[in-house]
């Protein structure tokens, strides 16, 4: 007896993200009508549909996921097979100071008056598989002068709080740095980046110090 296929459509069938809602659709054509699927996953949890009883949303928890499928069919659960899965983190987002419209290229100088924000930008292919998983916001903006020799000080701060950070996070310069000559070094600094998942809830993004600060020259 030949044993029935299971077939999985999704928007990334290889592999799953790490504690995101991955939705998938999990069909076995061969049973049509007598299929009524039984969902259970290792080091995941799993959601069901509410309008559609083969798709589900598997938010796995550990490195890997399998995925097991039965049917219950006839008053018996009968098991159909497994899948197996490789569980990945989601790509880090690139932060990006967008100045006048356009991305800063990171050695021409800026003006003062220029129209400046910051911008958390999700990887393309996430969004695209996941895009309630791939949003961003971030904490605050510092704006940093090096005035001096010294370190640079905190000449400005500008709350990013219930923005979309791909959308950008204004920061107005001149109204901050009216007293900074040409040639002036200026940092931007990123205090915190959260990912907002499909339940709304915030994770972390672990970026490196020295990936929180854009650095800049004012003319």
């Amino acid at each position: 007896v030949r044993k029935p296929e299971v077939v999985i459509t999704s928007a990334s069938v290889q592999n799953l993200y790490y504690k995101c809602g991955n939705i998938i659709n999990v069909d076995v054509p061969a049973l049509g009508e007598l299929y009524n699927p039984v969902f259970k996953a290792s080091s995941a949890e799993v959601l069901k549909s509410s309008s559609d009883k083969k798709k589900i949303t598997i938010v796995p928890s550990g490195r890997t996921c399998v995925l097991s499928v039965s049917s219950n069919t006839n008053g018996k659960v009968i098991k159909i097979d497994d899948v197996k899965y490789k569980v990945i983190k989601p790509p880090k987002p690139s932060i990006q100071l967008i100045v006048n419209g356009k991305e800063y290229n990171g050695t021409s100088p800026i003006n003062k008056k220029s129209r400046c924000k910051v911008r958390v930008k999700p990887d393309s292919d996430f969004k695209a598989a996941l895009p309630k998983d791939a949003r961003y916001s971030i904490s605050k903006v510092k704006l940093l002068s090096q005035r001096s020799l010294g370190a640079p000080t905190t000449v400005g701060s500008f709350s990013g709080n219930g923005k979309n950070a791909e959308k950008g996070l204004p920061v107005n310069l001149g109204s901050k740095l009216k007293t900074d000559s040409p040639g002036t070094k200026i940092y931007f600094k990123l205090t915190k980046v959260d990912r907002l998942n499909f339940k709304n809830q915030r994770v972390e993004e672990k970026f490196g110090e020295i990936d929180l600060y854009i650095g800049a020259v004012i003319k």
